[in-house]
């Protein structure tokens, strides 16, 4: 039996567990801003149509008492996805350092692994102070846009290694000819 580090097997056991957590802490929170906006909503349409005072002042407890849960909550939502960015960062570099020592190997999994990271790095550099947090949108957008995938994709087109797109039946055409000559 593989000897097993109890530090390795925290993180897997996190990491399994952190996906669905963080899910449902984002539903909940988003459940909490939706019910606190609707408790305000309630409480100045009690207060437009002139209905007893203690209706209204019970509707504002309930959206203040709303929204000091919404905050607990949203505060246990940026922990978990903090979470889920570092385990995102760490797979992402254990990708990369496979794929370093043999780049012929695994390029498709290696630029998803770029997308990951960059994307795990958006997550933190967004807690940065101005101006360096400003580069969190442009690192956010080149992962949820896969940019690395789809440049790999394209550099499989161009070489004729994708013969699924225009671009790489193209370039099987033209390498045939230039072959042929």
């Amino acid at each position: 039996m593989p000897h097993t580090n109890i530090l390795d097997e925290a993180y897997f056991a996190l990491k399994s567990k952190l996906g669905f957590c963080t899910a449902n802490v984002k539903d909940a929170a988003a459940l909490l801003e939706r019910a606190k906006t609707i408790t305000e909503n309630a409480s100045q349409v009690a207060s437009f149509v002139k209905v007893a005072t203690d209706v209204k002042s019970k509707l504002q407890t309930a959206a203040s008492a709303i929204e000091k849960v919404h905050a607990s909550v949203s505060t246990a939502a940026g922990a978990a996805t903090d979470l889920q960015a570092l385990c995102q960062l760490s797979d992402a570099l254990g990708v990369l350092n496979t794929w370093v020592k043999k780049p012929e190997h695994n390029q498709d999994k290696a630029a998803q692994a770029f997308d990951a990271l960059f994307g795990a790095v958006a997550n933190f550099a967004a807690k940065l102070p101005p101006p360096a947090n400003t580069y969190a949108k442009v690192l956010e957008q080149v992962s949820i846009a896969k940019f690395f995938s789809n440049m790999q994709g394209l550099g499989a087109s161009r070489t004729g290694d994708n013969v699924s797109t225009p671009t790489g039946r193209q370039m099987r055409d033209v390498m045939r000819e230039i072959e042929g000559q």
